[in-house]
């Protein structure tokens, strides 16, 4: 059967290389384009669709993730300005505070401040005397006294968290 088929192979060889030695130019010039200018355009709209649904879906996927970006930066401003809001809150009661109490108030122990002094005096190891006129100090804004106390308090072996996180704020506050 390759013996019957060879002469046609041969005869359709010449044929096709025969083309190749013409140009390309020459070649595209030949060429039918109006046979398949109506399957070109159909090719050309399905591509222009699916890249149409394509930056659609991209165009979703950023509007999503702006969407969450906006809600984050909205929610971290709003955190920092409740922060600044109870700073200012803070510093106006500290004012309020340090306003009302006139200096020779200040001057006088209170009664329970004196309690507790005596307490002290009579047991000077007492953790819970230096821990409650610490914590009377603190409540006053006499922030320098209460830090005293309170390094009293741990030096004579007191564990309260409270006390060390008060001492913390204290010393942040640089007093």
């Amino acid at each position: 059967m390759a013996v019957r088929k060879i002469p046609v192979l041969t005869e359709i060889q010449k044929k096709e290389f025969s083309n190749f030695k013409e140009p390309i130019y020459i070649r595209v010039k030949k060429f039918d384009h109006q046979k398949y200018l109506a399957d070109l355009m159909i090719f050309l709209e399905k591509v222009l669709r699916q890249m149409k649904i394509f930056s659609l879906k991209i165009e979703n996927i950023l509007s999503k993730w702006i969407e969450v970006l906006r809600n984050k930066s909205r929610n971290i401003r709003g955190k920092i300005r409740r922060i600044k809001i109870k700073e200012v809150e803070k510093n106006k009661l500290l004012e309020e505070k340090t306003e009302e109490s006139p200096i020779a108030m200040l001057k006088e122990p209170t009664e329970e401040e004196k309690k507790w002094i005596e307490i002290i005096a009579k047991s000077p190891k007492n953790v819970t005397a230096y821990k409650e006129l610490g914590m009377l100090y603190y409540r006053q804004y006499n922030l320098k006294d209460a830090k005293e106390c309170f390094k009293m308090a741990i030096k004579l072996g007191s564990k309260d968290k409270k006390i060390r996180e008060i001492l913390k704020e204290i010393r942040e506050k640089k007093v």
